[in-house]
């Protein structure tokens, strides 16, 4: 990942995070919006960004390990895309809904946990 675009992505979170409602990014962003457009565009490993941000929290030298979560979401809709029905922890039965599973990395010396990936299961039955 180039140095530009680790820059272009830090200005669009901060612009995103700092404007509430509907962002405007080439009036905040200070960029064109040809810029925006084409770095939007660009395909992103979000886990290798992820893996750089916890590594610069955490400290290289810091023992980690992976945690993995999955969460089940409770929905009641028809027309949401991926209604299964999940295991639920909570209800101790199988029940209607969603389900997502959390990739994060634990520092062990600092007690603190980072997001690494979330995945969405889609059943494959939905069609």
């Amino acid at each position: 990942m180039s140095k530009r675009f680790l820059n272009w992505l830090i200005l669009t979170i901060r612009t995103v995070a700092l404007i509430p409602g509907k962002v405007n990014f080439t009036r905040y962003g200070g960029r064109t919006a040809k810029t925006f457009a084409s770095n939007f565009k660009t395909s992103v490993d979000w886990m290798k960004v992820n893996i750089g941000m916890a590594q610069d929290c955490f400290g290289p030298s810091d023992d980690m390990a992976v945690a993995i979560d999955p969460s089940f979401i409770s929905k009641a809709g028809r027309l949401t895309y991926g209604i299964g029905r999940f295991w639920s922890g909570v209800a101790q039965r199988v029940k209607r809904g969603l389900e997502i599973m959390a990739i994060g990395a634990i520092s062990l010396s600092k007690h603190n946990v980072s997001s690494m990936k979330i995945i969405y299961y889609c059943p494959l039955n939905i069609f």
